[in-house]
């Protein structure tokens, strides 16, 4: 059975640094998201990529080259786990630390569960990066920039 990814398409681009990336369009720049039908696969690279530049550090097992037009895919299962761990984890961590702080002056308890669930976000958000390394095939010209589907040939 194959496993359900969603899809976006990207291009490859290199920094001055000579590192590499997946560089993903505007969602503007889809007529499915611009007629408000978009499957919402891009915001996964808005969420977990680099957030000025719209990228992804390209996966370090990709040999194409930059410039190569591609589409990136993550594992839809993966998706959601990520958020879980993103949104779940700091919530719960507020919530224990509210409970274990009861003691404590109620201001200085909520400044300490904000903290905390903060400190749980950042080191989510880096699990959560390490969890949605994508797929990167090459880009089928008729493909459209945002899609949901099956797997196709691995690059």
């Amino acid at each position: 059975m194959a496993s359900t990814r969603l899809w976006q398409s990207a291009r490859i681009v290199e920094d001055g640094a000579g590192r590499r990336w997946l560089e993903f369009a505007a969602v503007s720049d889809c007529a499915r998201c611009r007629a408000g039908q978009g499957c919402g696969a891009a915001q996964w690279s808005r969420l977990f990529g680099e957030p000025r530049a719209g990228r992804l550090p390209l996966p370090p097992e990709c040999t194409l080259a930059s410039g190569s037009a591609v589409r990136a895919g993550v594992s839809a299962r993966a998706v959601l786990l990520a958020a879980t761990l993103a949104y779940l984890t700091p919530l719960l961590a507020f919530v224990v630390t509210l409970v274990a702080l009861e003691a404590v002056a109620e201001p200085l308890a909520l400044l300490l569960a904000a903290i905390v669930a903060l400190a749980t976000l950042l080191v989510a958000r880096r699990g959560v990066q390490r969890r949605l390394a994508p797929r990167v095939e090459l880009a089928d010209p008729a493909c459209g920039a945002l899609e949901s589907g099956s797997d196709g040939r691995h690059v």
